[in-house]
């Protein structure tokens, strides 16, 4: 036995020939067997050798790893050496020739080579080689065919287990930001759940949500965590906003969990059948964040049927304002509560302090719609109607003008309201309330224009027309009816002049005229009668300037007062206040006086009398 200069092992026997001998295994391969004639490898072994090399030996070890779903996983080869040494090797995986390999590259594995060069010191005797396998759910078989040879290939039924279809259980409505349950269920022709189908959210299906209403802000809905264990669902979510929402469960195409059948099965057949489920959701809740209540005119009101503007006409009421905001369960204003999407008929329970035995009717009415309702003021509450319309991205400004009727022939005491709290609540049952306790007051009076007979001397003249309100045996102290103790009237009982500075907003008169002298016009005479009218600034009192160019002068005169100051106890119709005018001309004593004699007839208002003395 010996080696030539490239290191190869060579036997030589005087029996059977001439051989060269594999190192490592001990396979002999004949050369020569002279004396004999040429022949081939036998491949007879050698005995066992303990021959020792000068050259390093490399050892690859075995290298196994269990393949996942998704994803890749290393299978890492240790190279190692008996002996420290220099090395530079070169490696590459083979291509899949699908008859000894039971795998493919790039889609098995990374197909990949590379090249590796150091030194290996005494006591470090190997490296790593990694090769990434990739993960899938393709299931793939190995056998030998009669002849021994290997095969492998794919399953084409290997997902006859496969879901039929997905299944959602939802609510039928729910509020904005709270939780509720999704029950979705992957299940097979039978309806039952596929065990083993352990899918995740964008992997191979996705869920979808759109509101039925293309114009409405989308909201938030986190379904990031949704996974299938076993064909199962059952997972608390939420979504922000209001809306009618249709969820859509759909798989992934090219991602499908039935992809590895693309070759063989139709897309209808391999694919999960999509669902499609709607749901609603209303508001969270309802608040009423800012309220309050506003006197017509100075702190007080007249009693008006008049309460929202016709026309033009100045009208007469107390005003309840509030905001009311939609919110979800987590405290955002929902913007698609509004007029144009979501926004829900709402009804505001206006509740106040309960206004004794005394029965009046309530009038009341939105500054928008202009329409008037009514009911019996002798309760505690009343409901007042809001629009959808006045919703706007979850907020809604309401005013609602309130007052008393009034019945011009029957005067009533004055009258105050107090409101003690405000609820609200929608048309899908969502309420609130008024986040503030505090009560809020508003006073009313009965009010009218009055004139009293007058009676002058000379060409010009001031006529006095009172503000005045009725206060019959009012015994209230004057904090709580304040007006009510005013100076009387100066003609009837029960009627108090108001004291009032700027009083310009309470209502006024037009149309002043006699009833013979149309326009100012004397219709005997034909003389102009010059007629002015102001507004007294301090004393709550209208002033008429009269210039009468010749006395005597003696009529009926009207004015038209504003419908809340309009009283006549006999005259349901009336719109009109009167009162008589009687001027005289200035003069002094005229006659022979005698003694013993007196004036003929009784004594009268007039300043030109005749008296014999």
């Amino acid at each position: 036995m010996f080696s030539d200069s490239t290191d190869r092992l060579f036997l030589l026997t005087h029996k059977d020939g001439f051989y060269e001998i594999d190192r490592l295994t001990g396979e002999r391969k004949a050369i020569s067997t002279a004396p004999h004639a040429a022949g081939l490898n036998d491949a007879a072994m050698c005995p066992a050798t303990t021959v020792e090399f000068d050259k390093p030996i490399l050892t690859i070890g075995d290298a196994s790893v269990v393949e996942g779903d998704s994803g890749e996983k290393d299978m890492v080869f240790h190279l190692t050496w008996n002996k420290a040494a220099t090395f530079s090797i070169n490696y590459h995986t083979l291509e899949n020739d699908n008859s000894k390999i039971n795998a493919m590259s790039n889609v098995d594995y990374t197909n990949m080579g590379g090249a590796s060069e150091g030194n290996i010191e005494s006591d470090i005797k190997g490296i790593d080689i990694s090769i990434p396998i990739k993960g899938d759910k393709k299931v793939q078989f190995y056998w030998k065919d009669q002849h021994g040879e290997a095969k492998t290939a794919c399953s084409t039924d290997a997902f006859s287990v496969r879901p039929d279809t997905f299944v959602f259980v939802l609510p039928t409505n729910a509020k904005a930001g709270e939780a509720f349950k999704i029950d979705l269920t992957a299940v097979d022709k039978d309806g039952k759940s596929v065990v083993g189908y352990n899918e995740s959210i964008k992997t191979s299906f996705d869920i979808n949500f759109t509101d039925k209403d293309p114009n409405c802000v989308e909201g938030t809905l986190d379904i990031s965590g949704i996974n299938f264990t076993d064909g199962i669902i059952s997972q608390d979510i939420n979504y922000s906003e209001v809306g009618e929402l249709d969820f859509s469960i759909f798989e992934i195409e090219g991602s499908e969990f039935a992809l590895v059948d693309e070759n063989d099965t139709v897309d209808d057949e391999r694919f999960i059948a999509t669902i499609t489920s709607t749901m609603s959701f209303t508001a969270g809740y309802l608040t009423i964040e800012e309220w309050g209540l506003k006197n017509g005119v100075k702190d007080f009101t007249y009693f008006a049927n008049e309460i929202h503007d016709v026309n033009g006409l100045n009208v007469m009421h107390a005003e309840l304002n509030a905001t009311i905001k939609a919110y979800n369960m987590a405290g955002e204003l929902l913007v698609n509560y509004d007029s144009l999407h979501y926004a829900k008929a709402t009804d505001l329970l206006v509740k106040y302090s309960k206004l004794g035995n005394i029965i009046n009717t309530l009038n009341w009415a939105d500054n928008i719609e202009g329409q008037t309702h009514r009911g019996v003021g002798a309760g505690n509450s009343f409901v007042f109607d809001i629009a959808t319309t006045q919703f706007d991205a979850g907020v809604a400004n309401t005013i609602i003008n309130i007052n008393f009727a009034r019945d011009k022939t029957t005067a009533k005491n004055p009258m105050r309201l107090t409101i003690i709290d405000l609820n609200v609540t929608d048309s899908d049952g969502i309420s609130g309330s008024s986040s503030t306790s505090s009560d809020k007051s508003a006073d009313f009076y009965y009010g009218r224009l009055h004139t009293p007979n007058y009676y002058g001397t000379g060409k010009n003249h001031q006529i006095r027309v009172y503000h005045e309100i009725y206060c019959k045996n009012c015994n209230t102290p004057i904090d709580i009816f304040k007006y009510a103790h005013a100076k009387a009237s100066e003609d009837n009982i029960n009627w108090y002049v108001l004291d009032i500075a700027q009083y310009s907003d309470g209502g006024g008169f037009s149309d002043f005229k006699g009833v013979n002298h149309d326009d100012f016009i004397d219709k005997n005479s034909g003389q102009i009668i010059s007629a002015t009218s102001n507004v007294m600034e301090s004393d709550g009192e209208d002033e008429i300037k009269l210039t009468i160019p010749k006395a005597p002068f003696r009529d009926r005169m009207t004015y038209k007062p504003s419908p809340w100051l309009v009283y006549n106890r006999f005259n349901t119709s009336a719109d009109k206040h009167s009162f008589n005018i009687n001027l005289s001309s200035s003069s002094g004593w005229a006659g022979k006086g005698e003694e013993g004699m007196t004036a003929k007839g009784s004594a009268s208002r007039r300043s030109n009398q005749k008296m014999d003395w």
